[in-house]
């Protein structure tokens, strides 16, 4: 009731006990219902309301001292997370800068589908994806230099094969609502060619699997 009835603190509150508790269900206090989506554990969460004070106010009496710690320790949590978020952003764009293999969207796909100067093959992947990690952005090792799919595109580009190919990587978590018609992305990692006549033909097994690989853009490319 209270709060119901100073709409900025009811705001105000309403963000950080569902940045606390995420988004998985409303909570209810008195005669105010929170909703579950008014602030994702995705995005920064703001963190300047004092619980303790809030609590006070409902209940007429001050936070006992586990009260305190508990949401303090809840805080530091969602500020770890914050924190995580930005590190991890910022080591994703350091991965994608050292790979060799072009990084693309829908409309260059398009573009590139639609000019057909050369047949395409390309990965769809997502950067959350374990198995997507381990083929597209490093190795098992965790080392980018050595991701298998920029080695697999190295030894095409060494025997000539870039000549009449292009190897790119599409990431779904990024662009994943304009992926052109025609590549039907149902799970990731997806290997698509794209040939110079029009055909799109997914590949079925295991990206890894270099020799596969090497069969599978004879048969569905153009150029062979």
């Amino acid at each position: 009731r209270f709060l119901a009835s100073h709409p900025t603190l009811l705001s105000l509150f309403t963000m950080r006990v569902s940045c606390f508790f995420g988004a998985a269900a409303a909570l209810t206090l008195d005669s105010v219902q929170i909703p579950s989506d008014a602030c994702s554990m995705q995005d920064t969460c703001s963190l300047d309301v004092d619980v303790a004070e809030v609590t006070t106010a409902l209940r007429g009496k001050p936070a006992s001292e586990n009260e305190k710690i508990y949401w303090e320790a809840r805080k530091e949590l969602v500020d770890l997370k914050t924190q995580m978020q930005k590190v991890s952003a910022k080591a994703y764009k350091a991965n994608l800068a050292l790979l060799t293999t072009p990084q693309i969207n829908g409309t260059q796909l398009s573009e590139m589908t639609t000019k057909a100067e050369k047949d395409t093959l390309v990965v769809f992947y997502a950067p959350w994806c374990p198995h997507c990690q381990q083929y597209v952005l490093h190795d098992k090792n965790g080392d980018p230099t050595k991701a298998p799919l920029d080695v697999f595109r190295g030894e095409l580009e060494a025997d000539g094969s870039l000549k009449h190919l292009d190897v790119v990587s599409y990431d779904t978590a990024a662009h994943g609502r304009e992926i052109p018609s025609g590549f039907n992305v149902q799970y990731i990692p997806t290997v698509y060619m794209a040939a110079k006549d029009g055909r799109k033909t997914p590949y079925q097994g295991n990206p890894g699997d270099k020799d596969k690989m090497r069969a599978f853009i004879k048969l569905a490319g153009s150029w062979h």
